[in-house]
């Protein structure tokens, strides 16, 4: 309380640690101590600091999401860092006070249970999904565009897997126009020297699917 009355006096207004990582978390040289003050955070998030995290009241699936792209390229890998475990294993806690199924799946990652990176991704976003959405799905789909939009090819990626993996949970159909930003961002993956048109493709695909079942194409773009 008395954090949050000394930094109402703040020109700009101070709106939490979370958006200045944002930028660490695409950038390979700011990467792994960006996903450090993250876990640390991480631990403030049920307390009467939590403010100092983000202003939001989601500010734990934001960091989340942060961390997930970085997480998923790290599994992919032959086996996880030590700095990986760590950081599942520190964020596993506060997870499993929200969606025990997602608190599971970090501590597994933590104690270094091998897990295929697409099972782990596909349940985890299902856990998140059961969760967060429909209420949250916008501010899930910007933090994921913002990845997008300043990440290297690695973290772009990620981002796409991580997004077709929430396309697959139940329900996606009720929050799909939410993810609209994602989609256009995909979109341009078709551009001429674009490096990762296959996953641009795929994710488009999931898309169209999704739109098709549902009855409903205006989904497949975003609205203008």
């Amino acid at each position: 309380e008395e954090f949050t009355t000394y930094v109402d006096t703040w020109e700009p207004k101070f709106t939490g640690v979370l958006p200045l990582l944002l930028e660490g978390m695409s950038d390979p040289k700011l990467l792994s101590a960006s996903r450090n003050v993250c876990c640390l955070l991480s631990k403030l998030c049920t307390t009467s600091l939590a403010s100092v995290v983000s202003e939001r009241g989601e500010r734990l699936l934001i960091l989340l999401l942060m961390v997930l792209p970085s997480l998923y390229n790290d599994l992919v890998k032959d086996g996880l860092s030590e700095e990986i475990r760590k950081l599942c294993g520190i964020m596993a806690g506060p997870l499993g006070g929200v969606t025990a199924r997602g608190g599971q799946l970090l501590q597994q990652c933590a104690e270094g249970q091998r897990i295929e990176n697409q099972v782990f991704l596909d349940r985890f976003c299902a856990a998140l999904a059961a969760e967060y959405f429909p209420d949250k799905a916008k501010i899930a789909a910007d933090v994921l565009s913002d990845l997008f939009s300043d990440g290297i090819p690695e973290i772009q990626a990620a981002v796409l897997h991580v997004t077709a993996s929430f396309l697959k949970t139940e329900q996606s159909d009720t929050w799909l126009a939410s993810f609209s930003s994602i989609f256009a961002l995909a979109c341009t993956l078709f551009e001429k020297d674009s490096p990762l048109p296959e996953f641009g493709a795929h994710l488009l695909g999931e898309v169209v699917m999704k739109s098709l079942e549902r009855g409903d194409y205006g989904y497949m773009m975003p609205t203008t």
